[in-house]
């Protein structure tokens, strides 16, 4: 009797632990042209995760700026990239703006192509000519955004780098 309740307690559980959209087909990192959380496809290049306009842009880059933002986006106030300037930083000098350019193209810098299952609470914000960094220190996480997309990409194999350099401007 007592093995038929336990086995009635486990049917339950699974009938009830069944996905709400059990059609569903699984999320595919490799999916193109999807909308919604399906929409995950992961760049595989530098050229994929920046994009050729931004690569431009941060290749002619000449100054940069550091500062700190909250980790939460806001509608309001001094804004980088929608999170609230709290603070400015050093500015960065010849050397460092080329260090930087440096990581930013480099495919060795990011684990291509895949993702880390955390948001992005950026803690430094650069801006870089006109590209704006946002460098998430505790998740190891770098979002470059443009054309309203935040595309965040790991930054693990140079986080001593980017540690050094962030200790250096604040």
């Amino acid at each position: 009797m007592k093995n038929v309740f336990i086995i009635s307690c486990l049917l339950t559980l699974l009938f009830h632990c069944q996905s709400a959209k059990p059609n569903k087909p699984p999320i595919s990192p490799d999916k193109e042209n999807s909308q919604g959380e399906d929409a995950m496809v992961f760049p595989k290049t530098v050229e994929e995760y920046l994009g050729s306009a931004t690569i431009a842009a941060i290749q002619k880059a000449e100054s940069g700026e550091s500062m700190t933002v909250a980790s939460r986006k806001s509608q309001s106030g001094s804004l980088l990239a929608g999170y609230p300037i709290l603070a400015k930083g050093r500015t960065l000098s010849k050397d460092q703006v080329q260090l930087f350019k440096k990581l930013l193209l480099d495919p060795k810098s990011y684990v291509f192509p895949t993702a880390k299952k955390v948001m992005i609470a950026p803690k430094y914000g650069i801006l870089l000519g006109d590209v704006v960094v946002l460098i998430d220190p505790a998740n190891l996480l770098i979002s470059v955004p443009s054309d309203g997309k935040s595309k965040i990409e790991d930054y693990d194999p140079i986080q001593a780098k980017i540690q050094a350099l962030l200790k250096e401007l604040f």
